[in-house]
């Protein structure tokens, strides 16, 4: 019994090391969603959201509780206006999220917002829901941390908040969307999102957590990590192959909206200077994307079964393959457990009392 339950110690901790998402980032997201995380987003261009909103704010906020909610929040980034001081800004949104379905998410900005807890090298960056102290964070499906704290549409509102406005597209709100997939089990999700919140950080757009701008390398603040000899060590949630696809998927998209935005604002600024009363999208052409496909990148099509296998044998019914360090692993705690059982079996043998000779 003692042996068993050392080889029971022995193998959990290196199993739990790996606990790679199965699932691919295709399956995870579509590629709409990958380029808005990306910074495609296609807002109003004629908008004076912005305008209205520093230039009369009491007007602008007289409308029904979320918008109002909403747009109290958009002032509060902008740095407020008027006679709405930032912290007033957060008083009008308290006040206007209460009742509503979805007041959880909100109020989980607005107490993120009053938080002056410092930045931690030790710690996750505090986000917009706690989500930091959500358990199981490392798991491959949803956890049910967002409904259990009332946060189910926090994806879908988060995603609202940043086509309304430029002021959403910051490291914070990205950084709470990646909380959110962590949770939810889309690991390659998360670490796709991931990318744009460290690319944001090195271009100085940085997290408003006091401290946060003086933390050179922001990623370990941002990713799941376990204590190993007295140092935190980032436990590996997607496979190299995965990772790969990841890499390139944001690479291409990134870089595609960023061109895209920048023929946008020429087309606007053209459409602007020639006075046409035609509008001004039927005739914008985006440029030509190189982005490589996303379901042939991340799931190969399956083979096609041989004429020989037997129908319950497809190799579509197979488990997904386990990353090649996993699998050594496993294989390396197999060799120790046989060999522990065959040396507890010798000491048993020798340890017998031998049979009584008959009269």
């Amino acid at each position: 019994m003692r042996i068993v339950l050392l080889l029971i110690l022995l193998a959990s901790p290196v199993y739990a090391c790996c606990p790679v998402d199965r699932h691919t980032l295709a399956d995870e997201a579509d590629e709409a969603l990958l380029d808005v995380i990306a910074g495609k987003v296609e807002r109003d261009p004629f908008s004076d959201l912005r305008v209205r909103l520093l230039k009369d704010p009491a007007g602008s906020l007289d409308t029904d509780a979320e918008t109002r909610t909403r747009l109290a929040l958009t002032l509060w980034w902008l740095g407020g206006a008027a006679e709405f001081t930032p912290e007033r800004c957060l008083q009008e949104a308290a006040t206007a999220t209460k009742g509503l379905a979805d007041a959880a998410v909100y109020e989980g900005i607005i107490r993120w917002a009053k938080l002056q807890q410092r930045a931690d090298p030790d710690s996750f960056l505090p986000d917009f829901f706690d989500l930091r102290y959500a358990t199981g964070k490392t798991a491959d499906t949803d956890t049910g941390a967002l409904k259990q704290r009332g946060l189910d549409n926090a994806e879908g509102i988060l995603l609202e908040l940043l086509k309304l406005d430029p002021a959403w597209e910051n490291f914070d709100s990205i950084y709470a969307l990646s909380m959110v997939y962590m949770v939810q089990g889309r690991q390659n999700l998360a670490q796709y999102t991931r990318k744009r919140v460290w690319e944001m950080h090195e271009a100085g757009q940085y997290s408003r957590v006091p401290g946060a701008a003086a933390i050179a390398d922001i990623k370990p603040l941002t990713i799941v990590r376990q204590p190993r000899a007295d140092t935190l060590v980032p436990v590996k949630l997607v496979s190299e192959e995965n990772d790969a696809v990841i890499n390139t998927q944001y690479s291409a998209r990134r870089a595609y909206a960023m061109e895209w935005n920048t023929a946008r604002e020429e087309a606007l600024r053209q459409f602007l200077a020639s006075g046409s009363a035609q509008a001004i999208w039927p005739g914008f052409t985006p440029p030509p994307a190189h982005i490589p496909p996303l379901r042939q990148q991340s799931q190969p099509e399956t083979p096609a079964v041989e004429p020989d296998a037997k129908p319950n044998e497809s190799h579509a019914a197979e488990p997904p393959p386990k990353s090649r360090t996993q699998t050594w692993i496993m294989l390396g705690v197999l060799g120790l457990m046989l060999a522990l059982g065959a040396l507890a079996k010798s000491r048993a043998a020798r340890g017998e009392p031998k049979p009584e000779e008959s009269a």
